[in-house]
């Protein structure tokens, strides 16, 4: 993990010395690992490392791992928010006209987060996208027809506020699987907390991708490689 955050500090220049990084912790092994790497560094860059774990309400159904996530931020040694949006995701997806219920409780999600951020300073937002979403999200976009291929990268924004940060979109899954096996972490998986999780799209993609890298290795990082490629070469055009 530490490999893979000196590798978008070199790639990218982020995060910078000093900064005050919130990293939105689900429960899951790739925000773990994320929050992992950034805190194994924190001394060396100066960084303040703080989890934040967002508990959203789906029809007056509480969703969230919170007991999960206190114990890795112990285990981590870094302190650890819990945040509780007012509204319920149904009234959210109402009101945003949503098609799907993922959609809505994403939105909130980095909505309390970027409030957070920007209330108490912190100059990153760090997510715990690896290089198989990475993957998926480039099929995604051209599955869907966008008008341009849509790539995770290691720094992005969304709407105004501290910048996205993403330390591990090139590090694959297997990678993030490992550490929490090796640490001896307890983790969740989406599916055994949210009932809505696996639809749509995207999962059949990532079942897709999965399926093909066990008869060829390394495609995910073919694909972006692919992506990162196109979006270049359409620059100088």
């Amino acid at each position: 993990m530490r490999r893979k955050v000196r590798e978008c500090l070199e790639r990218s220049g982020h995060p910078r010395p000093g900064s005050r990084i919130l990293v939105a912790m689900s429960g899951g092994k790739d925000s773990f690992a994320t929050a992992y790497g950034l805190a194994e560094l924190s001394d060396e860059f100066d960084w303040e490392v703080v989890g934040a774990h967002v508990v959203v309400r789906v029809d007056g159904r509480e969703i969230g791992a919170w007991d999960v996530v206190r114990e890795q931020a112990e285990r981590l040694g870094i302190e650890v928010k819990r945040l509780e949006p007012e509204k319920d995701v149904m009234e959210a997806k109402e009101e945003m006209r949503a098609r799907k219920v993922c959609y809505a409780c994403r939105t909130l999600r980095r909505i309390e987060l970027g409030r957070l951020a920007e209330e108490q300073g912190f100059d990153y937002i760090a997510l715990g996208h690896t290089l198989d979403d990475a993957a998926a999200t480039v099929l995604l976009s051209l599955l869907s027809g966008y008008k341009r291929i849509k790539l995770l990268g290691y720094v992005g924004s969304w709407r105004e506020g501290p910048r996205l940060l993403r330390p591990l979109v090139r590090c694959p899954e297997e990678v993030t699987r490992s550490l929490y096996e090796r640490l001896g972490v307890r983790v969740v998986e989406t599916e055994k907390v949210c009932p809505f999780a696996g639809e749509g799209l995207r999962r059949e993609v990532e079942e897709f991708l999965d399926e093909v890298e066990r008869r060829i290795p390394n495609v995910k990082g073919n694909v972006v490689g692919t992506a990162l490629r196109t979006l270049s070469a359409g620059g100088r055009r």
